[in-house]
């Protein structure tokens, strides 16, 4: 049983943060994983726990990059773990209020340089929000790396764009041919996450960049 601690919705789909309540999954409480579940809408295409096992291999020495610890399918939801870093995430940070922009600074820097491990290796995070992004005593960690993959091999190409249907996803993505998330996706996504630090609010979903920050009163349209 997986004890429901936060809900948000990516294109419709329910993505839930939680945690594994007593009794419940085992690998996961043995590593003190902090939890996501999406919803597949079916039967898994592909086992998730050895798309899992799969990713880590490309992150080995990304100390800021979290890749997932184990993946499987529980009441239609693909649950994947990660290992829980940080003490907050971005989405508290923005409900608090605006940040400071020294401190959003930092934030962005140090996500930038996670996201440079990636980039300059040809791969991308795929899935950043700030739900997903973990801070604690100035260190950054990127929890989330390989859902935007899991859910592909999972549930196939129309489930990741669905679920890649918010404001931190790049349009071009839902119009591409690409099956993943590519650096310039990121790029934007961190974009729209400082935007919020700085506003203290979240962007709406139908908001492009320039029309956000004219919103915020952050710049002129």
């Amino acid at each position: 049983m997986v004890e429901l601690v936060g809900r948000v919705v990516l294109g419709g789909r329910s993505v839930r943060a939680a945690r594994p309540s007593r009794g419940g999954l085992s690998r996961f409480d043995a590593e003190g994983a902090r939890l996501v579940a999406v919803g597949l809408g079916g039967a898994p295409q592909a086992d998730p726990g050895q798309l899992a096992g799969e990713l880590e291999r490309f992150v080995l020495g990304a100390d800021a990059i979290l890749p997932p610890l184990a993946a499987e399918v529980i009441d239609g939801d693909l649950v994947v773990g990660y290992a829980a870093r940080g003490a907050e995430t971005l989405d508290q940070t923005i409900a608090r209020g605006a940040t400071p922009p020294p401190r959003v600074a930092d934030i962005a820097d140090g996500v930038a340089q996670a996201l440079g491990f990636l980039h300059d290796r040809g791969l991308a995070h795929g899935f950043l929000r700030p739900d997903l992004v973990s801070t604690d005593v100035g260190r950054i960690a990127l929890e989330g790396y390989g859902l935007d993959r899991l859910i592909l091999g999972c549930a196939g190409r129309e489930a990741l764009l669905s679920a890649l249907g918010d404001p931190y996803a790049a349009p071009e993505l839902a119009a591409s041919s690409a099956r993943e998330g590519r650096p310039a996706a990121d790029v934007r996504a961190l974009g729209v996450i400082i935007v919020e630090l700085l506003a203290g609010r979240p962007v709406a979903s139908d908001e492009a960049p320039r029309e956000a920050l004219a919103a915020l009163g952050l710049a002129e349209p």
